[in-house]
Order: structure tokens, then C-alpha cells, then sequence
């Protein structure tokens, strides 16, 4: 019975892996077809602490939507201690509630993981709504409050996951034209079905930098 039971949960994990991989592949496709247009930045992110990194790669995907911010689509690996690794990719659009300067920008968009969980030793995808919030302070080191927030329910996670629930927060200052370094903190936990334990992936502060290119 186990066995059975096993075989058909990595036969539902199929099915979130390949869009996994076709999101990825559209949005490389697509970034490259709009680079000309894109008006946003290259970003490379990197942030860790003593047991948990990870890196993002963010590229824009898209000029503007309508009178707000660009869209982008962003690529990331998270990895800790545990021997737990999340894939992801995502697709966000962000801007101010009127046009020109406005210290509160606003988004939201989709992001879609592959987890691999240690501690549960399963396999497991999600399909999350994000939402995020950035605070600008001007002056002659800007600085910058970040929140960002991601949730999968049930419906849209797969294998054994039932939710999956992520949050961030940093305080960021840019040191330069094209760099910032930041202190963050992150809440990433995977709520598993019947008879499979819980994954808490991280719950810590961590040092990271930027690089806008």
C-alpha cells in the first residue's frame, strides 16, 4: 500500500515540475524579446546566514503597465543546512498609485516553487499569489523598507504539500548607483498532509547584497 501510495505522489509532482521548467523557459523567451523595451534593471541578489542562502536573479519583462512600474521576472535558489532546496519562479509588477515620485510602491504577481523537502524526504510543488510593498527614503544614502509576501493554498499545492507560506523583510540601504546591501528576514514553511511532518525551511535574520546591472 505504501508503495503504491508513494509512486502516485511523484506522479502528481510531475505535472507541477514541467510548468515549473516551462515558466522558466517562457520567461527567458520573453525577457529577451522585450529587452529592447524594458526600462527596469538587472538585479542580482544574494543573501545568507549561518545555515540557510539564497541566490535571485531578477531581469525586466516589459516596459511599464500603464501608468505603474515594470513587470519583471525573477529566478531564484534557496538552500539551508537541513539539505532542503526551493527552485522558484516568478513573475511580479510593482509601481506607485499615481505617476511620478511616490516613496510607496505596491505589487503583486505569481510565483511558482519545487521544494525538496529533507526532514519530510518528499518532493513537492506550489503555486503562490505574491503581494509586495516598498517604502523609499530619499537622501544622500537612499534607503529603502521592503515586505514581500507569497501563499499557496491547498488547491494550488502539490504532492504532499497542502499550503506553503512565505514572508520577507528587509532593510536596505544603497551604498551605490548599482549596489545596496541589506538585513533581511525570512519565514518560509511548508504545511505537509496527514501523516507527514511540517517544514519550517527558515525562520532567521540574514546580511544581502544587490547588484542592479
Amino acid at each position: 500500500m505504501f508503495r503504491v501510495t508513494h509512486c502516485s505522489g511523484r506522479k502528481r509532482f510531475i505535472y507541477p515540475v514541467a510548468t515549473l521548467v516551462a515558466l522558466m523557459l517562457f520567461a527567458s523567451s520573453a525577457g529577451a524579446q522585450f529587452q529592447q523595451q524594458a526600462e527596469g534593471e538587472y538585479k542580482f541578489d544574494f543573501n545568507l546566514h549561518d545555515n540557510a542562502a539564497e541566490v535571485v536573479f531578477t531581469s525586466p519583462l516589459g516596459d511599464r503597465v500603464d501608468v505603474a512600474g515594470p513587470v519583471t521576472q525573477n529566478l531564484g535558489l534557496f538552500f539551508n543546512s537541513a539539505g532542503d532546496v526551493a527552485a522558484s519562479a516568478g513573475l511580479h509588477a510593482s509601481g506607485g498609485p499615481t505617476q511620478g515620485f511616490n516613496p510607496m510602491e505596491v505589487g503583486a504577481g505569481a510565483k511558482l516553487y519545487g521544494i525538496y523537502s529533507e526532514e519530510a524526504d518528499r518532493l513537492v510543488a506550489a503555486l503562490a499569489i505574491s503581494g509586495s510593498m516598498v517604502f523609499s527614503i530619499t537622501g544622500q544614502v537612499p534607503q529603502a523598507f521592503i515586505v514581500k509576501g507569497n501563499v499557496a493554498p491547498n488547491i494550488t499545492s502539490f504532492g504532499r504539500a497542502r499550503r506553503l507560506f512565505e514572508a520577507t523583510m528587509r532593510y536596505q540601504f544603497d551604498v551605490t548607483p548599482h549596489s545596496a546591501v541589506y538585513l533581511g528576514y525570512r519565514y518560509l514553511r511548508i504545511q505537509m498532509g496527514s501523516g507527514t511532518s511540517n517544514t519550517t525551511m527558515d525562520n532567521n535574520l540574514h546580511l544581502g547584497m544587490q547588484v542592479n546591472f
